[in-house]
C-alpha cells in the first residue's frame, strides 16, 4: 500500500483532478493566482474555470477574457491546464443570454389540449385535428361530422433557452463564445488552454421539442407533412407509432447534427478538445425528454464523460454506456 501511495504522489499531477473551479464574486487577479497555487501545492492537474451563479465580473466581457488570461499564464508557470466551460451556467448553447436577446434564437416547444366541441374564436391555435376512434386524426380549420373530440395545437417559446436543432443559432453560439477565445488567447488557445467543457445541452426538457424548421425537415426527410406526426405525439390511433418514431429521430438527429457535431467539427479543426457530459445519462426514459439518446453524444466529445454529483450509489448506466463509448 505505501508502494502505491508514492506511485500515486509521483503521477499526481499526470493523471490529477481537474476539479470546477467555481468563479462566483468578482474576479480579481491577486485571489485567482493565490488559488491557483493553491491548487498545484494540492498536486491538481488543472482546472476548468466555471462561472457560476454569484459572479460579479461580465461574462464575456474584456475584464472576463483578462482574467481567462491571467489563469493562463499562472497555470503555465505551474505546468498545469486551464480549461474553459462554455458557458455561463447550463445547459451550454446561449452564450450567457447574448442569444436570448433575439427571440428569434428562442427554443420551441408545442402544448396540447383536448376538447369535447369545436374551439370556435380561438386565435392561439397552431393546428387542430378531429378525432374519430382509431382513424388518422383530420387536420381542419372547420367542424368534422362525426369528430369524437378536437386536438388543440399550440405553439410556444422559450425565452431562458435557444433552439439547438437549428445549425444557424450553434454558429451563433461558436461566433459568440468559441471564436472568441479563439481571437483573444493567441497561441494559448488549443495548448495551455486545451479546450472547453460542454455541460448538459438538450434540445427541450419540459415540454414536446419543436423548431421553427419541423415542416421543411420532414417534407426533405420524410416526403411528408410534420402536421401529420404531430397528433401522434399527444394520442393514440392506427399507425401512430410510425410518426412518433419518426418525430423523435427527427429531433435527436438535428440535435446532433446542428449542435454536438457543429461544435464538435468546430472544435477538431481548431485543435482545441471538447469534453464534458449530456444531459440525464442516468436513464432511458430522461434522455427521451432531453436529447433523445445520449450515447451518440459521446461521438462528438474529444474526451466523453458523465456527470457524478456526492458519493451515493447511482444506477450503473450512465457509467456503462460511457465506457462502451470509450473502449
Amino acid at each position: 500500500m505505501n508502494k502505491l501511495t508514492e506511485q500515486i504522489k509521483r503521477n499526481s499531477l499526470e493523471y490529477g483532478s481537474l476539479p470546477f473551479w467555481s468563479w462566483n464574486d468578482r474576479l480579481e487577479e491577486a485571489e485567482l493566482r493565490r488559488q491557483i497555487r493553491n491548487m498545484h501545492d494540492m498536486k491538481i492537474n488543472g482546472f476548468f474555470m466555471h462561472a457560476r451563479g454569484g459572479l460579479e465580473t461580465e461574462y464575456l466581457s474584456d475584464e472576463w477574457y483578462n482574467c481567462i488570461k491571467i489563469c493562463i499564464d499562472e497555470a503555465k508557470k505551474l505546468g498545469m491546464e486551464a480549461w474553459a466551460y462554455d458557458e455561463n451556467g447550463w445547459p451550454s448553447g446561449f452564450a450567457g443570454g447574448k442569444l436570448l436577446e433575439n427571440p428569434n434564437n428562442h427554443s420551441v416547444y408545442l402544448i396540447h389540449e383536448l376538447t369535447d366541441f369545436f374551439p370556435e374564436n380561438d386565435d392561439d391555435i397552431y393546428a387542430l385535428y378531429a378525432l374519430s376512434g382509431r382513424t388518422k386524426p383530420i387536420k381542419t380549420g372547420v367542424p368534422v361530422s362525426g369528430a369524437e373530440k378536437y386536438l388543440i395545437i399550440r405553439y410556444r417559446t422559450d425565452s431562458s433557452y435557444v433552439d439547438t436543432m437549428r445549425a444557424d443559432i450553434t454558429e451563433k453560439f461558436i461566433a459568440e463564445t468559441h471564436e472568441q477565445y479563439k481571437k483573444r488567447l493567441g497561441s494559448d488557445f488549443g495548448k495551455a488552454m486545451p479546450g472547453f467543457f460542454t455541460d448538459e445541452p438538450q434540445y427541450y426538457r419540459w415540454k414536446t421539442p419543436y423548431s421553427a424548421f419541423m415542416e421543411k425537415w420532414f417534407n426533405e426527410e420524410y416526403g411528408y407533412s410534420v402536421f401529420d406526426a404531430i397528433p401522434a405525439l399527444f394520442c393514440d390511433f392506427d399507425g401512430a407509432e410510425s410518426y412518433r418514431y419518426d418525430y423523435h429521430r427527427m429531433t435527436h438527429t438535428k440535435f446532433m447534427e446542428n449542435f454536438a457535431k457543429k461544435i464538435y467539427d468546430w472544435a477538431s479543426e481548431n485543435n482545441v478538445r471538447i469534453t464534458g457530459h449530456g444531459i440525464e445519462e442516468s436513464s432511458i426514459s430522461g434522455q427521451m425528454l432531453c436529447c433523445g439518446s445520449v450515447m451518440p453524444f459521446y461521438e462528438y466529445e474529444h474526451i466523453p464523460g458523465i456527470d457524478y454529483l456526492g458519493r451515493g450509489l447511482q444506477t450503473p448506466l450512465s457509467s456503462k454506456q460511457l465506457g462502451s463509448a470509450c473502449e
